[in-house]
Parts: structure tokens; sequence; C-alpha cells
């Protein structure tokens, strides 16, 4: 079997069934919501990548332009087919906006983008976690995660999202140094952004979900 990834345990709690026949297939289906986020996510990144190697993100135009592009190349994979999607597409352009008003335009500490690694399980299982973008200061990481939300959640809440808990746990065992994680939120629906501190006891309870989830 390959590879267990946070999307794959995300879509097998959402319906196991579905799962176990998009799996059998190997066709992916995806939502109309999940194809604007995936859209949003491809442009982000495009631009993460540039900021990365330049300095600078995207402009406005560029980011627009990936987004649609990203938009084409995943609509065709929506099931059931979706016919009113011009407002979905409209919340997906203003999260482009706001990723590039509130992205901080520094990139002295971002390290890696996009990055993913795997993270060994009791059992001898693994699952693939994905990073965003990390950032490192000193013995401080940084994960940070982009959400095409419009909520805005308490430090408390997310404190103990187990997804963020195993991308913690990766970046421990792997970047040098690193002793401590911050887990940062982008909700780019509203334009705002949370921090919270990674703790020992959600990352070893995340780990224990995640093995019994995979098994």
């Amino acid at each position: 079997m390959s590879v267990i990834t946070l999307g794959d345990m995300s879509r097998y709690l959402r319906c196991p069934y579905e799962f176990q026949l998009d799996r059998r297939s190997g066709v992916w289906r995806i939502t109309a919501g999940e194809c604007m986020d995936m859209s949003v996510r491809d442009a982000i990144m495009a631009s993460e990548q540039r900021r990365l190697t330049t300095g600078k993100p995207m402009d406005h135009d560029a980011a627009m332009s990936f987004y649609w592009d990203s938009w084409d190349r995943h609509f065709p994979d929506v099931f059931p087919p979706a016919t009113d999607t011009a407002g979905l597409i409209r919340f997906g352009e203003r999260c482009v906006d706001n990723y590039l008003r509130i992205s901080s335009p520094d990139a002295r500490d971002v390290v890696a983008v996009g990055v993913s690694g795997t993270l060994a399980l009791d059992g001898g299982r693994e699952v693939l976690v994905a990073m965003d973008s990390v950032r490192v200061n000193g013995p401080t990481a940084t994960v940070c995660r982009y959400v095409c939300d419009p909520g805005i959640r308490s430090s408390d809440e997310l404190a103990s999202d187990r997804d963020m808990a195993l991308c913690a746990r990766w970046v421990l065992s792997n970047i040098r140094g690193c002793t401590r994680v911050r887990l940062r939120w982008e909700f780019l629906g509203s334009g705002t952004a949370t921090e919270a501190s990674a703790r020992m006891s959600v990352m070893e309870g995340a780990m224990s979900y995640a093995s019994d989830l995979v098994a």
C-alpha cells in the first residue's frame, strides 16, 4: 500500500466507502469547494516559491492568472458536476487577494514552501505530512497553513488540530536545532491570522490517533 497522506485521512473520515471506491478505481473525485481550495493553494504555492527565490511574491495579475489556470485544470474532476460556481470562484479570488495583502514581505526566515515528509507512526505505519511553509528563527520553527475559511477560531481550539500537530512533530524531528514549534493559520476568507504553540501532549495524541486511523 502506498503511504497515507493527511488528505487521504480527511477523505476517509468524510466517507469511508467513497474513499475505498476512489482508491480502488484510482479516480479521485473532488467537490466544487475542494476545486476552489486547490486552485487557491496552487496560486499561493507558486507565489511563495517566487518569494523564496526572488524575495518578492507574485503581483496581483500573475497570482489571479495562476488561480484561473488551476481552476480550469481541477474542475473536470468535480463530481457531481457543478453548474453554479460563480460565488465560489469569487470567494477564491478574494482568498488570493487576502493572501497577497497579509503575507509577510520578509522571506529571510522562510526555509521551505510546499514541503512534505514521511512521519513514522506506531506499528510500523507511516503518514505523509504536508506544510504550506516553514519558517525558522533561532530554535523556533513556524509551520504555516493557508485556509480558505471565512471564520476565525481561537488559539486554544486550533492548538488541538491533529494535522498541524503531526506537521509540528515532523519539524521537530527533521529541522536541526529546532526545539519549539509555532503553528500559524492564515484564514484567507477573512484576511486574518492566528497562532498557537505546538504542545507535545497533542503531538503524541495525534500520532497515536493517526496510527489507529491508518490501520
